[in-house]
């Protein structure tokens, strides 16, 4: 399932980014509890903060994306290209600012049970305005017949989308374009 663009609502009912594409998806923002608890690596705004997983380890920015999922052994990535087309690789900071801190699973397993990868804004001062450009792929599914459900959430500056992506098999990716 490709997804050339979709547009997402903001939790905050906040104007939507919209891809300049004609096939779009909309989303069905979750809600969220104002001054409830954040529960940690799920990749949402539990408490309509405007921050994903505060409190919890999770570095963040002024633009932030977060993927999560339950699927043990699924291999899921977190690709972001930034509005100059560079790709965020993990443990390096892009020209604009932006740096991916972990591929997990990953080779090494350094992320034991933790099935979250994150994307974040390191210098505020960086902040680019533009079109990012997000793909999220299963590698690699746990078993050949499962599906694997991943939360998606993005910040731009004050602006929280979420969505909900169900990937059906390896190399199975959705993507999605959100302007700032």
């Amino acid at each position: 399932m490709l997804f050339a663009a979709a547009l997402l609502q903001s939790c905050a009912n906040a104007p939507a980014a919209e891809a300049p594409s004609s096939e779009t998806e909309s989303m069905a923002s979750a809600a969220c509890v104002v001054a409830g608890p954040e529960v940690c690596f799920n990749a949402w705004d539990d408490n309509c903060n405007g921050a994903i997983d505060e409190g919890c380890g999770v570095d963040g920015g002024l633009v932030q994306f977060a993927i999560a999922w339950e699927s043990k052994g699924a291999d899921v990535d977190l690709d972001v290209r930034d509005p100059t087309g560079a790709l965020v690789e993990v443990g390096r900071t892009a020209p604009s600012g932006l740096t991916r801190d972990r591929d997990c699973p990953g080779k090494d397993d350094g992320c034991g049970r933790l099935r979250y990868e994150n994307v974040y804004l390191t210098d505020d001062s960086k902040l680019m305005r533009g079109n990012y450009r997000v793909t999220i792929r299963l590698e690699h599914a746990a078993n050949w017949d499962d599906h694997v459900e991943v939360s998606l959430s993005a910040r731009l500056v004050n602006r929280q989308f979420r969505k909900r992506v169900r990937l059906e098999h390896d190399n199975d990716a959705a993507e999605f374009t959100l302007s700032l």
